[in-house]
C-alpha cells in the first residue's frame, strides 16, 4: 500500500482524495504489478526457449544466473501480499533451479555410467514427488485459507447483527 505524505493529500468538499491522486495511486500499482509479471515472462522465455542459442557449455551457467537472478528479484520486491504465496513461490523457484540444472548437467556431460543416470533419474523423480506434495498442500492451504475467511466474515456479520439489535440509548435533553 502507498500512502502519500500529508502535504500532497488533496481532499475535495467529501473529504475524500482527488480524482488525479487516486488515478496516480491506481497507475503505480499497475506499474508495479505489470514490471513483476513483465519479469516472470522473461525468466520463463530463457529458460523455455533462449538457452538453446547457447553453447552447451555456458548453458548451465546461464541457467543458475537466470535462476538466483529470480530468487533475488522475487526477495527484493515482494510482489505477493500474502507470505505463504511467497514462500510457495520461493520454494518452486529453487526446484526449477534444481530440476534444470539436474537435467541440463545429464545433457552436458555426455556420457553417463548405468548408475549414474539411474542416480540422477531417482533424483528428478525426488524433485517431482516433492513438486507433486507441495501442490496437494497449496491445496489444502487454500481451502483452509477460505474457511478461515468464512469464519471471520460470519463473526463480524454476527457482531454487526449484534449491535443493530441493541435498543438505543435514551438520549437527556437538558
Amino acid at each position: 500500500h502507498i500512502t502519500p505524505p500529508p502535504s500532497q493529500l488533496q481532499h475535495t468538499t467529501t473529504g475524500s482524495f482527488s480524482i488525479s491522486y487516486s488515478l496516480s495511486l491506481t497507475l503505480v500499482c499497475l506499474y508495479t504489478c505489470a514490471r513483476w509479471e513483465i519479469q516472470e515472462l522473461v525468466r520463463k522465455m530463457i529458460l523455455t526457449g533462449m538457452l538453446i542459442y547457447l553453447p552447451p557449455v555456458t548453458r548451465v551457467a546461464a541457467a543458475m544466473v537466470v535462476c538466483l537472478t529470480a530468487i533475488v528479484l522475487l526477495n527484493l520486491h515482494e510482489p505477493h501480499k500474502d507470505r505463504r504465496v511467497f514462500w510457495i513461490v520461493q520454494g518452486s523457484y529453487v526446484l526449477t533451479m534444481m530440476k534444470f540444472v539436474t537435467t541440463t548437467y545429464h545433457g552436458m556431460s555426455g556420457s553417463l555410467s548405468d548408475y549414474e543416470s539411474e542416480i540422477l533419474g531417482l533424483f528428478l523423480i525426488g524433485l517431482d514427488i516433492v513438486m507433486y506434495v507441495g501442490a496437494v498442500w497449496c491445496l489444502v492451504l487454500v481451502f483452509l485459507t477460505a474457511k478461515e475467511a468464512a469464519l471471520s466474515i460470519s463473526k463480524t456479520k454476527t457482531k454487526v447483527e449484534n449491535v443493530a439489535e441493541q435498543p438505543a440509548p435514551a438520549l437527556k435533553v437538558v
